[in-house]
Formats: structure tokens, sequence, C-alpha cells
């Protein structure tokens, strides 16, 4: 280990927060390198894992167990349930490194989470790799159901009875709040039956937000669903970054209007229902000029009823968040690029043919992180249009 190593910060929005050094040498993955640690209990001292000898790290903004991992280390076999590369416990703390000079790496962590698993092959030859599956701390939430139906408490803010849930479960955990106000607003009443971690999911949409697990020990984020109008994080640009890619348009899995109702409300006895609370969120020219409501694709509804949106004012906060998500599905793109360990789902990329091509904004909705110094990192975006592709894309 270099004399000079150092972890790059996350900030407090949970982004990686590389150094101008780090960001201009990121394209070079000669100097590339991976470690691990495994992390004390309350995450506050941490040791190295064994060689890593491969693996790759996932995220995916679409699952709710949004980070995972499968490392490949050069370890033994845990015989003893108490052993660290046990399944019963130890959290793994992941990293990739941009050589920054001869003797110092700036290292980004991946990801934070238990091992999910072990798992070693043996040959006549001797024991291969141990391979480690990892899944972020949202599957540890997940595992940890209710033991009865549960409903929210329509007295309490839904910033905090997200955080009193994850709590609950991972008394450490730190919820960062970074929705503004969103969070503020009083709980709709939402039966959760008894699964915890989708009933954290609903109450973070209800309010037009999604709740994820972060890159570090026991953080989550309460953040507001991003959108193509968000700021640009990264240029990938073909000749630079981009090594291939493919792309798709389609009318599978496309809308361009979004209805979002609540349920009738009851009444007194003998007095009729109420009728369900409803909005609605259009795709219009300005922001598709081909795949808006009424246009060429014609008028495809993606209709979303729920509890949880009980009043007019509830539909209409959460149908824009709704359209957001459907938004850019009918244009794909996947592109296979040198690694950017910094970069996030949900970041907003401009995708050009070349660098002083126009900006062509899309939403990265999953990455890998390959392990490797010669691997590519995979990326999955959508927007609503494609880079030109007459200036030299590949």
């Amino acid at each position: 280990m270099g004399t000079r190593d150092y972890d790059a910060p996350i900030g407090p929005d949970g982004r990686v927060q590389l150094s101008a050094r780090a960001q201009a040498l990121i394209q070079d993955s000669s100097g590339a390198a991976a470690r691990a640690w495994l992390l004390s209990s309350d995450g506050s001292s941490r040791s190295p894992l064994p060689l890593i000898r491969g693996g790759s790290v996932s995220a995916d903004a679409k699952s709710m167990v949004r980070r995972t991992a499968t490392l490949s280390v050069h370890g033994v076999w845990p015989d003893d349930p108490t052993s660290q590369l046990a399944p019963y416990g130890p959290r793994v703390q992941v990293q990739r490194g941009v050589r920054v000079a001869t003797d110092a790496i700036e290292w980004v962590t991946l990801m934070t989470g238990p091992i999910w698993s072990s798992k070693q092959d043996r040959s006549k030859a001797g024991a291969g790799p141990l391979a480690i599956p990892l899944k972020d701390e949202m599957a540890v939430i997940e595992a940890d159901g209710f033991d009865a139906a549960t409903s929210t408490n329509p007295a309490e803010k839904v910033i905090t009875a997200v955080t009193r849930l994850i709590q609950e479960t991972l008394p450490l955990a730190q919820v960062v709040d970074l929705s503004g106000n969103l969070g503020q607003a009083l709980c709709a009443k939402i039966d959760l039956q008894q699964a915890r971690a989708g009933g954290i999911t609903k109450l973070a949409a209800s309010v037009g937000c999604e709740v994820y697990a972060g890159r570090e020990f026991q953080t989550f984020y309460f953040a507001p669903v991003p959108t193509l109008d968000d700021s640009t994080r990264w240029l990938l640009a073909y000749g630079g970054v981009i090594t291939t890619s493919s792309r798709e348009r389609t009318r599978d899995d496309t809308y361009n209007r979004v209805l979002v109702k609540g349920t009738a409300q009851g009444t007194a006895s003998g007095e009729a229902q109420k009728p369900a609370p409803y909005a609605e969120a259009i795709l219009t020219s300005d922001m598709d000029p081909h795949a808006y409501y009424g246009g060429p694709l014609g008028r495809r509804t993606w209709k979303i009823e729920r509890a949880e949106y009980d009043t007019a004012a509830k539909c209409a906060a959460a149908a824009p968040m709704w359209l957001e998500r459907a938004r850019g599905r009918n244009v794909s793109q996947s592109a296979s690029t040198l690694v950017n360990p910094a970069a996030d789902p949900g970041d907003v990329v401009d995708l050009r043919p070349t660098k002083s091509s126009p900006r062509c904004a899309r939403i990265v909705d999953s990455l890998t992180y390959p392990l490797g110094a010669a691997d590519a990192q995979n990326w999955t975006t959508r927007g609503d249009e494609l880079p030109d592709s007459t200036e030299g894309a590949a």
C-alpha cells in the first residue's frame, strides 16, 4: 500500500467527491486497483480482506436492494460460523482506486454491506478462490418483516416514519434527508402488510421520493426521484470514455400519461362513497417531441392506484414523480466505458458522439463497477432522445 493512499470523501448528498487530479486521470485504467475491508460491528474500524482475485459491484436504481457485489478472494473456507468470512454479520467495504501519483491511490468506496453467503469449489488440484456475494443494507431491512400486518400513523411525518422503520432493524443506521420539505408531510394511511422494506418504499413514493442504501456503513438516503432536468454530472463521449454501445427505440413499457388515483373514501352508514381522488401528469411535446401524449406514439396511460394517495393534493404531488419514472423508456441506450467509480444510478449524464456535440441528457438506471483493471464498466440509460449517430458514434 502506498504511503499516500487516501479515501475519496463522500459528500452530504451521498456522492463521491473526487479530487481534480483523480477526475483528470479517471479514464486511465492502467493504475486501477481494488481492495476490500472487513468492518467492525459498529463500522468504526476495519481490517484488510485477503487478496481480491476478481469480482464486480452492480448498482441498479430500479431495485429495492440497489447495490450488490460478488468478490473472489484468496481465503480460507469459514468452517467456524464465527469466522470473519461467514455470512452471519460481518460487513465488507469494497473500494476501487484511481492512481493519482506513482506512490498514491485515491480510493473510492463502491458499497458497504453484509456477506450474504460463502462458496468455494474444490478439485484435485485443491481449493479454488472463495466466492463472497454481498448485498447492501436494504437487504437486511427487506429480510426483517413485521410480525403482523402494520399500518402507518397519520400523525407521524414521513421522514420520521421512514427513519423509525429503518432503525428498528438497524439501530446504528443514519437516514439522510435530501428531500427538502417533502419528507415533512404527514403520513397517509397506508397498509404496510408485513413488508418493512416495501412499506418504506411506499412511504417515500407517497411524497415523490425514494429510499436507498448509500455507499457507506449503514447510511440511507431519502431523496426526490431524479429527473432529466437535473444537473449533468458526467460527460460520456464516443472516441473518449465509451468503447461500445447499443441503443433501442420501442413502444414496450412506454407511457406518456400517468393517472394517479387514491381509493374511494368511506362515509357514514347509508351515504354514498366519496369518489376517489385523482390527478394526471402528461408528457408534452416540449418535453419529448416524439413520445408526447396524443402524438406519433399515441395515448399510452400508466394507471397507478394506491391507498396512500388519499387526497387530490397527494395525487397531484405524486403524478410528476411517476411520469419521470416512465419518461425516456421508449429510448434506451447501454454502453461499455472506461471505469468511473464515482458514478451513481440516478445520475444525469451527457451522452454525445463527440465532446463538441449538442447536449443529450440521459438518466443512468444501472451500472457495474468491475474490480479488474482491464474490465469495462457497463451502463444502461434512458432519455427522451438518442445522440446524433451521424457524428462518428460507435
